[in-house]
C-alpha cells in the first residue's frame, strides 16, 4: 500500500477506441478479401460480435454451412489497461447451429437453435483507493486486487440471421445454460454498481451456475 496525492488527475487511455479500430481494420480487410472469392453458394460467413465490445473484448468467429446446418468457431481477446483496472485475457466457443425454416438463394438466413460449448481466461487486476488523510492534508491510499478465472460452460441458444444486400448479415441470439469458474469474486466495492446483485453475479466471470447468454454480431459472406 502507498500514499497518492488526491490531487492527481488519473487519465483513462481510451482502450475501447483503439479495439474499435483494430477491429474495423480487421473486417474491411477479410471483406477485401472475401470480394475476390467467387462462389456460387455462400457457404461461409465471417461475423464480429458488437456485444462483447461492451467489456472490451474483440471476438471474430467463423461460420460454415453444411446443408440445413452450421458449425461455428470463435475466438477472442479481452484487453483493458486504465488507473483502476487491467485485464488479458482469452476466449473461445465451438456451436452446432441447426435451421429449421432456412430461406436461402446465395446466401442463408432465418431462425436457428445452437447448441454451445464455451471457454474463458481472464486475468484481472482491480485497483481502488480509500481515504486515508489527515486533516490537514488530503490523501488517498491506493490498494489492489488480483484474480484469475478460468471459466467452461455449456448450454443453448436461439437466434436469428437477417442478410442484408445478398453480403452482410446481423445475427440476434440469446440463451444461457450452466457455467464452472474457478475464480472467486473480489472482496472490495468496485462491483457495486447500483445494478441488481444477482445479475451481477451472473455476469461476473467468477460466478458458477446457470448463465445467460446473449450476443449480437455483423458479419460478412462469401
Amino acid at each position: 500500500m502507498f500514499l497518492i496525492n488526491n490531487k492527481n488527475q488519473f487519465k483513462k487511455p481510451n482502450t475501447m477506441k483503439k479495439i474499435i479500430s483494430l477491429s474495423m481494420m480487421l473486417m474491411f480487410g477479410i471483406m477485401v478479401f472475401a470480394q475476390q472469392k467467387e462462389a456460387e453458394d455462400k457457404n461461409n460467413l465471417i461475423s464480429f460480435s458488437l456485444t462483447n465490445l461492451v467489456a472490451n473484448n474483440m471476438t471474430f468467429s467463423y461460420e460454415r454451412m453444411f446443408g440445413s446446418s452450421g458449425l461455428m468457431l470463435s475466438g477472442g481477446i479481452t484487453l483493458t489497461d486504465d488507473s483502476y483496472e487491467s485485464k488479458l485475457g482469452n476466449n473461445a466457443e465451438l456451436q452446432f447451429r441447426l435451421y429449421p425454416n432456412l430461406q436461402r438463394e446465395s446466401v442463408f438466413q432465418g431462425f436457428y437453435i445452437g447448441p454451445y460449448a464455451s471457454w474463458l481466461y481472464l486475468d484481472e487486476k482491480t485497483t481502488y483507493w480509500d481515504y486515508c488523510g489527515t486533516d490537514d492534508e488530503w490523501l488517498t491510499c491506493e490498494s489492489s486486487n488480483r484474480n484469475i478465472y478460468n471459466n467452461f460452460g455449456g448450454g443453448v441458444v436461439v437466434g436469428i440471421k437477417i442478410a442484408i444486400a445478398q453480403k452482410m448479415v446481423f445475427t440476434f441470439e440469446s440463451g444461457g445454460g450452466l457455467r464452472y469458474s474457478t475464480g472467486k469474486k473480489p472482496d472490495n466495492n468496485y462491483y457495486n454498481t447500483g445494478i441488481s446483485p444477482d445479475y451481477v453475479d451472473q455476469v461476473h466471470p467468477s460466478y458458477t451456475g446457470i448463465a445467460p447468454k446473449m450476443n449480437i454480431s455483423f458479419g460478412y459472406f462469401f
